[in-house]
């Protein structure tokens, strides 16, 4: 196989993955709507919260101290992978899919993340 072939394969993947993430506020908000009903919830909010000042506070933004941050929020909330990675992954990207949510931070950045998991707290004063 040419690796030419698949390396430009993985770059379009991502090149997509990319625009949609900058694009994600313009999603359709009855879908983001649902999504965040079913991943966001009283349930893991603590945990959320506490994953959001992790990640306001990190001296180094880069998939590593992001990736350690979460990691460490997982553990003290005793939370599996999934039940921290989801709804951050819902609320950053408007989706259920992306490539892993410490590098999805990272290429987003802090200021666009740490905006859009604000959607938490719109959610409460909301409902």
């Amino acid at each position: 196989h040419d690796i030419k072939i698949i390396s430009g394969r993985a770059t379009k993947t991502l090149a997509e993955n990319i625009r949609f993430l900058f694009k994600m506020p313009e999603t359709a908000p009855q879908v983001f709507g649902e999504l965040l009903a079913q991943h966001v919830n009283e349930s893991n909010r603590g945990a959320l919260l506490a994953a959001r000042q992790a990640l306001r506070t990190l001296p180094v933004w880069d998939k590593t101290s992001i990736g350690a941050a979460l990691k460490k929020v997982q553990t003290e909330f005793a939370l599996k992978p999934p039940q921290l990675m989801m709804p951050i992954r819902v609320l950053i990207s408007g989706g259920t899919t992306t490539p892993s949510v410490d590098a999805t931070l990272e290429v987003l950045g802090r200021d666009a993340t740490l905006e859009r998991m604000d959607v938490m707290d719109a959610l409460r004063a909301g409902g």
